[in-house]
């Protein structure tokens, strides 16, 4: 079974801070001791002091890359057997891998990463791990203490002599077997192998072994020499002559030749004079045809030691070139003496040169006593006496069909907390959309009457207060929009026009609001267009730029908004703080950049939480509803931000393959020369009774209805008087939708203006059949009234 241990620390090291955070926020409810570093350095420093279950490295870092840093981590023999997952976002081809593998990667994960991969991920690992750890306390504790280690182990687990004979094994294993206890004793493991698999899985140990052997004598053929002489089997370095040029520590005592007799002599040597003409003829061929020759089944063949004794032994031969020299790599196992080549195999020492030395995972298949087969991963350490002699092996035995299932589960829970996040996510937009529908509700009366009070009250005094209370109505409004934007499903009401056309009419109130910098605008005059919702956009240009100034602390405070187009590829998104969605293309975009105090990582974690503000009083959703609006754009938000210097926010949209459309700034003070009778339908007597003082201030009559029901009837009767109905969207009893149909059946060509708190885009789908004449979304102004009353009646 795989589990995890509550004090299992995983540490993260990163350079790009949108990775740490996304790692943060994947692995905050695993439950592991979670400990991320923006650098090798850092992470190399808390090393030493500290362990750690599990590492996981970015590759691409400055200063020190992953692989440098991991070079460092595996000088402390503390950290030798400590997995090490590789993170990055390319360059994944087989050297490039390879090399990883050689500093000792157990695993390359690749960018963009899925939460799910990366918990099961880590989850593997860190099973093996304890896996590793348990084997080696086995080691240490072998005999009286070795019962107390494995009896309650989940997983099976054997130990073997060097013959291969089985000489305990846990309850674990047992069942999972079928075996009463003591009925595996004194068995082979090779016996309880699948005959159809030996051969196979023998072959493809060797094969990638040899593979590693060749890499270790093309990058540093000390290190491949060293790891010659320790491995637990005789190795013998041959060249095409068929001489010997050095044999490893088994070798010597395996064949009883001191280490300088066997040097320079044929390996002929080894075997009895009658078989050596022969054997002299199978070397010429090897050279002359080279390809790898596995130990296994039907290669034993009469070994002699230097004392005229002779055994029976198996042989394999590796080709490697060294300095561009051909030579064969003998590997020589006493089958009387030395463990089972498939124990090997199962040990690691199968691969005789791991990268990293260590052991090896393998999937094979083990015979029940029932004669049913079963899939199982086996993993194990050699074990040595006091004088490094090799005595045996432990064997670990995961059963495979467990393991799938563990898996298989911990996807099922994944998909269960994603979902319930999700829900959770979708039940805080439906509050926060509902709580801003009935805020704009409230404030669609208060600043009609405000509007009406300012244009009818001509003392000065009086005027200037309720302007400024007018302002204050209007900042609740556009915190409303933000909540909208937080909440909203993704879609905009869009107009085709370019950056430059949208920010050049609002350049002055950016600037007024930056007020503890000078605004510098830099326009690309040549820019393509984009499908924007301008006011959006425009509260997206409005939060940035304020957020600028406030982090702006001196007098040379400065703040450039510029314009461009620019490529985005993988590397690009993956920097990135927002890419749902967004691919990689040609984007325009703006930049808001100032030389303040720049972001901490604390900071740049919480920008996008809800309300969060480094000021002592909050202002809105902030950079929340940014993100939420960049979103519903498919567009892509990156920020770049150092302490102390100052930040970079960019906000890059797909550019549009429409036309420009003309797009003017409404004015209040437009001259509308329009009359008519309205139909007002609302349910709020406040929003009715300010709706129609402000149709009759600019030429107006109206009709009130405060249901669908009395709508219906109101217009049956003197449609042929009423010019245009604003009908509010939600209503008791009978909603707003339901009522422009009945309105429509009586007359396919009225004139109908939906009136909502919510945003267009949330209602629209409201009416799949026949659109409203227009949208007003509540709290509106009087131009925005008046524009939509010349757009339906001029």
């Amino acid at each position: 079974m795989l589990t995890s241990s509550v004090q299992d620390r995983v540490l993260v090291v990163d350079d790009n801070a949108t990775n740490r955070q996304i790692f943060e926020m994947m692995l905050e409810s695993s439950g592991w001791d979670v400990v991320i570093f923006p650098s090798g350095a850092e992470a190399l420093h808390y090393l030493r002091q500290h362990r750690a279950s599990l590492l996981l490295i970015d590759v691409h870092m400055p200063v020190m890359t992953g692989f440098e840093l991991a070079k460092e981590i595996k000088k402390d023999p503390i950290h030798d057997n400590t997995p090490i997952l590789f993170i990055t976002a390319g360059d994944h081809n087989e050297i490039y891998v390879e090399q990883g593998f050689d500093i000792g990667a157990f695993d390359f994960l690749i960018k963009p990463i899925s939460k799910q991969i990366l918990i099961n991920k880590i989850r593997v690992f860190l099973h093996l791990h304890h896996q590793q750890t348990a084997l080696a306390e086995a080691n240490r504790y072998l005999g009286s203490h070795l019962h107390k280690v494995t009896e309650h182990m989940s997983d099976g687990l054997m130990t073997i002599d060097k013959e291969g004979v089985i000489k305990t094994s846990n309850p674990a294993l047992l069942e999972l077997l079928g075996y009463e206890n003591g009925e595996l004793s004194n068995r082979t493991m090779e016996s309880l192998i699948d005959d159809e698999h030996i051969e196979p899985f023998s072959s493809r140990v060797f094969k990638s072994a040899a593979e590693k052997l060749q890499k270790q004598f093309n990058s540093d053929k000390s290190r491949a020499f060293a790891n010659m002489e320790k491995a637990p089997i005789s190795l013998i370095l041959v060249d095409q002559t068929g001489n010997i040029v050095c044999a490893n520590r088994h070798a010597e005592a395996t064949f009883q030749f001191e280490r300088d007799g066997l040097k320079n002599q044929p390996i002929t040597q080894l075997m009895p004079a009658s078989i050596r003409p022969q054997h002299d003829e199978y070397f010429s061929y090897f050279f002359s045809n080279p390809s790898d020759r596995p130990m296994g089944l039907g290669r034993a063949f009469i070994s002699e030691r230097s004392n005229g004794d002779s055994f029976d032994s198996e042989i394999g031969l590796m080709y490697v070139s060294i300095d561009d020299e051909p030579y064969a790599l003998a590997v020589i196992r006493d089958i009387h003496r030395d463990i089972s080549w498939h124990v090997l195999s199962a040990t690691g020492y199968g691969g005789l040169l791991t990268a990293n030395g260590g052991e090896e995972y393998m999937l094979s298949h083990l015979h029940r006593k029932d004669g049913s087969r079963i899939s199982v991963i086996l993993s194990g350490s050699s074990m040595f006496d006091n004088d490094n002699n090799l005595i045996g092996a432990a064997i670990f035995v995961t059963d495979m069909e467990k393991h799938i299932n563990l898996l298989q589960e911990n996807q099922r829970i994944m998909g269960e907390l994603e979902k319930a996040q999700h829900e959770r996510l979708e039940s805080l937009g439906l509050l926060a959309g509902g709580v801003a529908h009935d805020f704009n509700n409230l404030l669609t009366p208060i600043i009609g009457n405000l509007e009406m009070i300012a244009r009818k009250v001509p003392v000065l005094e009086v005027n200037k207060l309720v302007k400024d209370a007018l302002s204050a109505a209007k900042q609740a409004s556009r915190l409303s929009k933000q909540m909208l934007s937080y909440a909203g499903s993704g879609r905009i009401a869009s107009t085709t026009i370019t950056l430059n056309d949208l920010i050049e009419p609002i350049e002055s109130v950016l600037s007024a609001s930056a007020e503890k910098a000078h605004v510098d605008f830099k326009l690309d005059p040549n820019l393509p267009p984009a499908d924007l919702d301008i006011a959006e956009i425009e509260q997206v240009l409005l939060n940035m730029v304020v957020n600028a100034s406030d982090a702006i602390h001196h007098v040379n405070g400065r703040i450039t908004v510029s314009t461009f187009t620019h490529m985005i590829d993988e590397q690009y998104l993956d920097r990135s703080r927002h890419k749902l969605d967004a691919n990689c293309g040609r984007y325009v975009a703006f930049r808001v950049e100032d030389n303040g105090s720049g972001m901490s990582e604390h900071v740049l974690s919480k920008i996008f939480d809800p309300f969060f503000t480094t000021k002592f009083t909050g202002r809105g959703l902030g950079m929340s509803a940014v993100l939420g609006i960049i979103k519903h754009h498919h567009g892509v938000l990156k920020i770049d931000s150092i302490e102390g210097q100052g930040s970079i926010m960019t906000a890059s949209f797909p550019i549009s393959n429409k036309s420009i459309q003309v797009h003017h700034h409404e004015n209040s003070d437009d001259e509308h020369n329009i009359s008519g009778n309205i139909l007002i339908v609302d349910d709020d007597e406040l929003v009715n009774r300010i709706l129609q003082a402000r149709l009759e201030d600019i030429g107006f009559t109206s009709i009130q209805a405060f249901s669908g029901m009395e709508a219906l009837e109101i217009y049956a009767n003197e449609h042929r008087n009423i010019d245009a109905v604003i009908l509010d969207m939600t209503m008791p009893m009978m909603s707003g939708a339901e009522c422009f149909e009945k309105i429509l059946a009586m007359n396919p060509q009225a004139k109908v203006i939906i009136s909502s708190g919510y945003a267009q885009a949330d209602i629209q789908s409201e009416f799949p059949k026949t659109p409203p004449s227009a949208f007003l979304e509540k709290p509106y102004e009087s131009h925005q009234l008046i524009r939509v009353l010349k757009q339906i009646l001029a």
